[in-house]
């Protein structure tokens, strides 16, 4: 495993949305094609089962560069992505809210509200 405080983008998301995770990733992989690419920190990737996660996460976040978030239906309701957002807006982390289509869609049809913390900070 990698250092957890050695990363450019920790990516904050719920695990229903480990495909949309998977294609951000991908995406910023791709972006640094002629120097080394981004550090990601994906939890699923970087720590054990049996560790503590809630330490070994925080760790990562405050190590991080910034900290990333597909905002979905799915993460909005998430303890962890409130969990990490307040790490990192404690930690000084720049926080990156990337809203899906799907929520987007959501809020415009009035079936959910963006959380007030994210309705200045999305991209």
């Amino acid at each position: 495993m990698e250092e957890l405080n050695s990363h450019d983008v920790f990516l904050s998301y719920n695990n229903k949305d480990s495909n949309i995770a998977h294609s951000l990733e991908q995406a910023l992989s791709s972006l640094r094609s002629d120097q080394q690419p981004f550090s990601i920190f994906r939890y699923e990737q970087e720590i054990g089962l049996t560790e503590e996660i809630r330490a070994k996460v925080v760790t990562a976040i405050k190590g991080s560069t910034s900290l990333l978030i597909p905002l979905t239906t799915n993460s909005i309701q998430s303890h962890w992505v409130h969990f990490e957002t307040g790490v990192a807006a404690g930690s000084g982390v720049e926080i990156l809210p990337y809203v899906s289509d799907e929520l987007r869609d959501a809020i415009r049809a009035g079936t959910v509200a963006l959380p007030p913390y994210f309705e200045s900070r999305v991209y």
